[in-house]
C-alpha cells in the first residue's frame, strides 16, 4: 500500500520568532530547525545557476527592480548554512520531474534527517 501523504501545518514566523534585522541567515535557519526538530520534514534544497535565477525574477513583471539586483547579491548566500535531505536541480529538470524525484525519496522511506541535524548544529540535543 502506498504512504498517504499529508500537508504538515504551517509555521509563521511568530511561531519561531521573527527573524530581526540583525538574525543571519544561519540563525534564521536554526530557528527554524529547532522548531521544526521533533516534526518529519523533508528538507529540500532547491538549485539553479545564477543566470537561470536572475532571468528567471526579469522575465516576472510583477517582481520590484530592487529585487533583481537582490539576486546576484543572495545567490551565494541562500545555501550557505543548509542541510538538506535531498537537492533538486530546476535548470535541468522541470517542477514536475523535481516533484517526481521528491516524491520516490518519499516513497523509498529514505531518512529525514536535515532538520534534526540542522538544529544539534543549534546546540538542540533531544532523545
Amino acid at each position: 500500500m502506498p504512504p498517504t501523504y499529508t500537508t504538515p501545518p504551517s509555521i509563521n514566523s511568530a511561531e519561531i520568532g521573527s527573524p530581526s534585522a540583525t538574525q543571519t541567515g544561519r540563525q534564521q535557519l536554526d530557528d527554524c530547525a529547532v522548531a521544526l526538530y521533533d516534526l518529519p520534514v523533508l528538507f529540500v534544497g532547491v538549485h539553479c545557476p545564477l543566470a537561470v535565477a536572475e532571468a528567471r525574477v526579469y522575465a516576472r513583471a510583477d517582481r520590484p527592480p530592487i529585487l533583481r539586483g537582490a539576486v546576484r547579491w543572495l545567490f551565494p548566500r541562500v545555501h550557505t548554512d543548509a542541510i538538506y535531505d535531498l537537492e533538486v536541480e530546476t535548470a535541468s529538470a522541470t517542477a514536475m520531474e523535481c516533484a517526481e524525484q521528491i516524491k520516490r525519496h518519499l516513497d523509498a522511506g529514505l531518512p529525514m534527517t536535515a532538520m534534526r541535524r540542522l538544529a544539534q548544529r543549534a546546540g538542540v540535543e533531544r532523545a
